[in-house]
């Protein structure tokens, strides 16, 4: 008889300067909020097996930003989750402190509980994804100037060179959007979708160092990408 194994769930409790992880509610592991430390807990999150299910983590100011890049940008199903359902739910558990370890752990079991999708549509508003989209095209824009200076040791030109492909390949984002919206999707459907063609690219570059293909077009302002 197949014993069904159980499925791997965490929560990220997000500060300015830590991150506390823990996964299927046990004991909590701290790492730094900066690009190296996120990038150790997403190893630890890619190393689960079974595979992670999904990991979760709350709105903390903006310091969830760059968590919630670098999760996309690997692969891993994250969501965010709005802090009034996760404090209810730790109330109806009986869970009545609140530090950042006991957090984390109230957050795995909240995504395990709750099965959330991975599709942060789900329990983020438009402002949030407005938000993570932001920092998307902020995050591809940098690995773009990075390359080319990798290889030429960028002067300005060069730079504006850079920013004019990462402007045209906006265009083709926002040109997506309005056709979703045309077709009848939703506002945050259609956010979604256009979030996760940026994170294949950006995976091109970082995971496999293929180089990244943008479109034709002028550079829109992010915001127009807002949902009607």
């Amino acid at each position: 008889m197949t014993e069904t194994r159980p499925k791997i769930t965490a929560g990220i409790d997000v500060g300015k300067a830590r991150l506390e992880l823990s996964i299927n509610a046990g004991p909590t592991q701290t790492y730094a909020n900066d690009p190296k430390g996120i990038a150790a807990l997403t190893l630890e999150l890619a190393a689960q097996s079974p595979p992670l299910a999904l990991a979760v983590y709350e709105p903390t100011g903006g310091y969830e930003r760059l968590l919630a890049t670098l999760l996309a940008e690997a692969g891993l199903p994250a969501c965010r989750v709005h802090p009034n359902k996760v404090r209810a739910y730790a109330r109806a558990c009986g869970q009545q402190a609140k530090t950042d370890r006991l957090d984390a752990q109230v957050l795995s079991r909240y995504a395990a509980a709750l099965d959330l999708s991975t599709d942060p549509s789900s329990e983020t508003d438009d402002a949030g994804l407005r938000a993570q989209l932001k920092d998307l095209l902020l995050r591809r824009e940098q690995l773009v100037a990075q390359r080319t200076a990798d290889k030429s040791r960028l002067d300005k030109g060069q730079s504006d060179e850079a920013r004019a492909s990462a402007a045209r390949h906006y265009a083709g984002l926002r040109e997506s959007y309005r056709g979703l919206r045309a077709r009848g999707k939703p506002g945050k459907v259609a956010l979604t979708a256009v979030m996760r063609k940026l994170v294949m690219p950006l995976n091109a570059i970082t995971v496999r160092g293929t180089p990244l293909v943008a479109g034709p077009g002028p550079c829109p302002d992010p915001d127009c990408l807002k949902t009607a």
